[in-house]
């Protein structure tokens, strides 16, 4: 089932969070609108997830690495259809929806419903080609310095990826891929772990 781009669903919500250190009117030291003590402890998580979207697309999730300082991805994803699938370029028409979705919970499907967000990818090594010819793989790295909150249950997210011929009548000519399997954000580094223990 293709599904819609989130970028701007997301974006009055990630406008509340602050970009950068700095002190809360408590005094607290913040990163990235979490208080020091409350960002998630470091964490390797090595998978294998693959997933696909019929017709168009495999996605592998190798290696999920978070914490208090960011958090990174091994991932890859390979044209299965028979055309060419063409890459985002940033912008409205083609957001760059690629990193990783944080949860409330398991249950949560959708990253739109309130309390969800989503961590954009800061830098991708390699960088994308712009297409993606049928059969073509992509192998890499994401990363950003924005960790997620500790304790929530998290996704990766892929898109937005264009069909480069037209598409059945109705169906839109892009999907984005949020994968269903997912992972428990590490605990708190501070004194809320010891409680949470």
């Amino acid at each position: 089932m293709r599904r819609p781009p989130i970028r701007f669903v997301l974006l009055a919500v990630l406008a509340t969070l602050p970009a950068s250190c700095g002190s809360s009117a408590s005094n607290f030291k913040t990163y990235y609108g979490i208080k020091l003590q409350n960002l998630p402890q470091h964490r390797v998580y090595n998978m294998n997830w693959i997933e696909a979207q019929p017709n168009a697309m495999i996605v592998q999730v190798k290696q999920v690495v978070i914490g208090p300082h960011g958090w990174s991805a091994k991932v890859g994803f390979k044209n299965i259809s028979k055309d060419l699938i063409i890459l985002p370029t940033g912008g409205q028409k083609s957001p760059v929806d690629f990193g990783i979705g944080v949860f409330i919970d398991s249950l949560s499907p959708r990253i739109e419903d309130p309390g969800n967000y989503i961590v954009y990818v800061k830098k991708v090594r390699p960088i994308f080609p712009q297409v993606l010819k049928p059969g073509q793989t992509w192998n890499g790295t994401f990363t950003s310095p924005q960790p997620p909150r500790a304790n929530r249950y998290i996704r990766l997210v892929f898109g937005v990826f264009f069909f480069s011929q037209p598409v059945p009548k109705g169906d839109p000519p892009y999907f984005l891929f949020v994968t269903t399997h997912g992972l428990h954000a590490p605990p708190p580094q501070g004194a809320a772990a010891a409680k949470a223990g």
